[in-house]
């Protein structure tokens, strides 16, 4: 398993290598000339971008950017950001922990929630109580984040006053210990419970029951319930324990889906996270910035899967490591 695993994280490698390749062309051939995305040069008069562009290194050959690039990345460095004025290391690190904040938090209430429905409608199925929960997921997965973000606001923030309109704490306000935790929990309340009306919930319900369905329908389930089993009993200690393979791959797979969710609430809520931080760097066309925010994402997401493939092995060592991996024999 170890050697199966160093294996799995080592390959991550050369992914990364052509991420950073396709990025860094995506900016490079983007509209516009250097003056128009330099702050410098753009507040330079017309006679003197020449001479400054001279002075730089904007007028390189791609290949020498790239190699530049990629060699600042490997030391930690992803440059400096147009726009704030300092390091994009800096300004990434300063909204991760907000981002893994709302995503942590987002994804433990939806593995708490939506795993036992997903359960009770495979419990319940074609029941009434089936085809209501199916149809509140079908509901919930067509009810776009930014619709859902502004009538929570207009409710809960404008009439009643329940909760903050945005930001991640009290503007001004100097909080310590209990104090500031619960005004972060007063902020991060309408936020997460938009993230947990989105495609993750619907896709770990469905998974889920989908998958005790299977479980159900196999012949040691019978045979358990035949040797006087409770359905209690068959349904938690066999069904649900054999369906948390694919589960569980879903679950760490789900991560990059809410880090791509979380752009659109971390706009609407104004909150200082990875998402409301690619906006502004968009909007200011911070290409440094941009490029920084999409390699985290990038390596999220590879980690995201090593940990799928991790906890499969953990739930089920049956795997014949030398094969595919094993998030794929999930599938």
């Amino acid at each position: 398993m170890k050697r199966y695993l160093i294996r799995r994280f080592f390959s991550m490698a050369p992914i990364l290598a052509g991420v950073s390749v396709i990025v860094f062309l995506m900016i490079y051939l983007m509209p516009g000339t250097p003056a128009d995305i330099n702050r410098i040069l753009i507040m330079a008069p017309p006679d003197q971008q020449e001479a400054i562009l001279a002075l730089t290194d904007l007028n390189d050959p791609v290949f020498v950017k790239y190699a530049r690039w990629l060699g600042n990345l490997l030391q930690g460095n992803l440059g400096y950001s147009s726009s704030f004025r300092i390091p994009v290391t800096t300004l990434i690190f300063q909204s991760l922990k907000y981002t893994l904040l709302l995503t942590g938090t987002s994804l433990l209430f939806v593995t708490a929630i939506n795993i036992p429905l997903g359960v009770l409608a495979a419990v319940k199925n074609k029941s009434a109580l089936d085809y209501l929960l199916s149809l509140v997921s079908f509901i919930s997965f067509s009810t776009p984040a930014f619709f859902l973000s502004l009538i929570l606001i207009r409710i809960f923030s404008v009439e009643l006053s329940w909760f903050p309109v945005s930001g991640a704490m009290t503007a001004g306000a100097s909080l310590a210990g209990w104090a500031r935790t619960l005004d972060v929990a007063r902020h991060l309340v309408m936020p997460v419970v938009v993230m947990m009306t989105g495609s993750v919930a619907v896709n770990l319900f469905k998974r889920t029951r989908v998958a005790v369905i299977e479980e159900l329908s196999q012949d040691y389930c019978r045979a358990a319930r035949a040797r006087g089993l409770s359905r209690r009993a068959v349904v938690w200690k066999h069904a649900f324990r054999n369906s948390l393979k694919p589960v569980i791959t879903l679950i760490c797979l789900q991560i990059p889906n809410l880090f791509s969710g979380a752009l659109v609430v971390e706009a609407v809520f104004a909150w200082p996270g990875i998402g409301k931080l690619n906006y502004d760097a968009t909007i200011n066309r911070d290409y440094p910035l941009i490029m920084g925010i999409v390699m985290v994402v990038a390596i999220v997401t590879l980690l995201a899967n090593f940990l799928a493939d991790a906890l499969y092995l953990v739930v089920d060592p049956r795997i014949r490591l030398g094969e595919s991996g094993a998030s794929r024999e999930a599938g």
